[in-house]
């Protein structure tokens, strides 16, 4: 078994590849990273083959995040993985969007990598 087999996987979303660039940096030494420029590549990814925590921009064209999300927790193969939110907006001003227990944790943009690091291992089973 090699060692990207044990570990977990890890679906950042976002429509700018930058950012998408950035939480891969950080992430890449721990855990394999997959990632989509748009909600629905994220849903096709996410419903085929289960990532083990997803990090999920907010805002994004076509299709945000909150829809992203509510899709992905109204779907039996997807509604149990963890989900981080990533926004320039201030943590409650996104958690006071969403409703319930649907968001594992929000992130500030821009990203402090030991925040992120600490937030994802908090989170990933």
């Amino acid at each position: 078994m090699t060692d990207t087999q044990n570990r977990k996987t890890i679906l950042v979303v976002d429509d700018m590849p930058e950012n998408i660039d950035i939480l891969a940096g950080i992430l890449k030494s721990e855990y394999v990273v997959k990632a989509a420029t748009s909600g629905k590549l994220a849903l096709q990814i996410a419903t085929s083959d289960p990532p083990d925590l997803i990090m999920l921009d907010v805002m994004m064209p076509e299709m945000d995040g909150r829809e992203v999300l509510r899709l992905l927790k109204s779907d039996e193969r997807t509604r149990r993985i963890p989900v981080i939110f990533v926004s320039g907006k201030d943590k409650l001003d996104i958690l006071n969007d969403v409703k319930g227990p649907d968001v594992a944790a929000c992130l500030k943009k821009p990203l402090a990598p030991d925040e992120v690091m600490e937030t994802v291992r908090r989170r990933i089973l």
